[in-house]
């Protein structure tokens, strides 16, 4: 009792196997789950994209940050109150073509820029990087 292959295996081994040697190295296979990875994370970039884009118009505008960062209950849970002010700087720094929008290649470009919680603390302890104001109790 064999295991079935997929008939298409063969098609998909020879597109993985980008040096043409008939065998899928570690870097190739690498590469293919880099690949996948980039996708998925592309895929929910794009879903919370579509959450700040809440008039489907395929770009986030300002009136709209201001509309969701604004929202009590979000702010109450993210535990900071997000100024106008602060909704200028974001679309400022995100906006890259000036065009008073955020695209998805905007928005995807600004997502890379987010480091990881390591560089994060440090960023903060060297004074970069802006802090939310948190709400007044």
């Amino acid at each position: 009792a064999g295991v079935a292959i997929p008939p298409d295996l063969a098609e998909m081994m020879d597109n993985l196997d980008t040096d043409g040697s008939g065998v899928l190295d570690y870097s190739e296979f690498v590469a293919a789950t880099l690949d996948k990875r980039k996708y998925i994370q592309e895929d929910m970039c794009w879903r919370a994209f579509k959450t700040f884009d809440q008039d489907g118009g395929g770009t986030i505008e300002k009136d709209e940050l201001l509309k969701l960062l604004g929202i009590e209950t979000l702010a109450d849970q993210m535990e900071v109150k997000v100024t106008e002010a602060e909704v200028d700087a974001i679309m400022a720094e995100v906006d890259l073509n000036g065009d008073g929008k955020i695209d998805f290649e905007e928005f995807m470009t600004m997502m890379r820029k987010i480091p990881n919680s390591r560089t994060e603390k440090l960023r903060r302890n060297i004074g970069l990087g802006k802090k939310l104001v948190a709400p007044s109790s």
